[in-house]
């Protein structure tokens, strides 16, 4: 009887000891398969007053990285002034994410969701060598997005009054047709190098759309998105590239 005994409590043991050691190697897998962000610590690039950030507070949101990958449930904020992405670590330590990692992050907390892609700078400016951040406002045989840039007052600056904010939100917006892109996407002209200036106006009048406001021009594009195919970029406007 204690022979028995002690047999069925080594292969209990035994059994219990490879359950343990699979799940320890299970959660050593889960986290070498968990995907990690590189960065640096955040800090504010000046003492000036008010925020950096295009949110107020910190945003739910979901970063994709370039390989598909996702992290959901992350503290999220754009920094507008120097076009980085930023997540909360806890309440005090936050990381700016290293730009190759990422394909485009998405803030969950607005209705609707909203996304922001990563782009070539030369695509818009061919000064711009660099990756940046711009918020994707529609996408289709058109895609409007806007750059998100906060800047500084200098007079408040130069004036010393240092008692308000001296950030300002700007907003530019941008077009792209095919590989072709263009600001000021809010002046319906530069539209009818690419659809029928007729359709175009047509729809500006029927819908009483106004481009200088983002929502109209958001509905604009989706009306010319119901056009069809496009015409094609003229000769003089690619040498212009």
């Amino acid at each position: 009887m204690k022979y028995a005994v002690k047999i069925v409590l080594s292969i209990w043991f035994l059994g219990a000891g490879s359950f343990l050691n699979a799940q320890h190697n299970s959660e050593k897998d889960n986290f070498r398969m968990k995907p990690k962000l590189t960065g640096t610590m955040y800090q504010k690039q000046n003492m000036y007053p008010g925020s950096e950030f295009l949110f107020d507070e910190w945003q739910t949101g979901t970063i994709t990285l370039k390989n598909g990958r996702q992290l959901k449930n992350m503290q999220l904020n754009y920094n507008a002034y120097t076009n980085d992405l930023v997540y909360a670590i806890d309440g005090n330590t936050a990381v700016v994410v290293s730009k190759f990692q990422v394909s485009d992050f998405i803030i969950l907390n607005s209705t609707p969701e909203r996304k922001f892609i990563l782009i070539n700078g030369d695509i818009i400016n061919k000064s711009f060598n660099s990756e940046m951040f711009v918020e994707l406002l529609f996408n289709g045989n058109i895609t409007i997005f806007a750059n998100r840039m906060m800047k500084v007052n200098s007079s408040l600056v130069m004036q010393n009054r240092f008692n308000e904010s001296v950030y300002y939100l700007t907003n530019e917006y941008y077009a792209c047709m095919g590989d072709y892109c263009f600001m000021t996407a809010q002046n319906k002209r530069n539209f009818y190098s690419f659809f029928n200036k007729v359709e175009v106006n047509k729809i500006i009048r029927k819908y009483n759309l106004n481009l200088k406001k983002e929502n109209d021009l958001v509905e604009f594009a989706r009306q010319l998105n119901q056009l069809g195919k496009m015409a094609e970029i003229p000769r003089d406007l690619k040498q212009k590239q």
